[in-house]
């Protein structure tokens, strides 16, 4: 059986033992807003959270994955990766460029 869309109503208070699959909780916005610090530490653990108006999914918390933020930049890091062409700033040629006439616009 799949969970795949399913979501679990649950409240902030429901502790972490009783939920026995990765399904994400939802909550209404005012126990949202109550409660965001908590909430954020759920997605933080790896929890979904969906914000419901109403009893409808409006918004999904999910954890912001990142790579090395801290690591440090390296000059020339991407040397020889790409290419410029030698003739990239030369005139373009004339019917490069298409202007439509006014025989133009009036077939549209």
């Amino acid at each position: 059986m799949s969970n795949a869309g399913r979501v679990v109503y649950a409240t902030i208070s429901t502790p972490r033992s009783r939920m026995i699959d990765r399904t994400p909780i939802q909550v209404n916005v005012l126990e949202a807003k109550t409660q965001l610090s908590r909430l954020l530490d759920r997605t933080e653990a790896g929890e979904d959270v969906i914000i419901a108006r109403a009893g409808r999914p409006v918004v999904r918390l999910v954890p912001i994955t990142t790579g090395a933020p801290d690591a440090p930049r390296v000059l020339g890091a991407l040397e020889g990766k790409g290419w410029i062409a030698d003739d990239f700033d030369a005139p373009l040629d004339e019917g490069f460029l298409f202007t439509p006439s006014a025989d133009d616009q009036r077939d549209r």
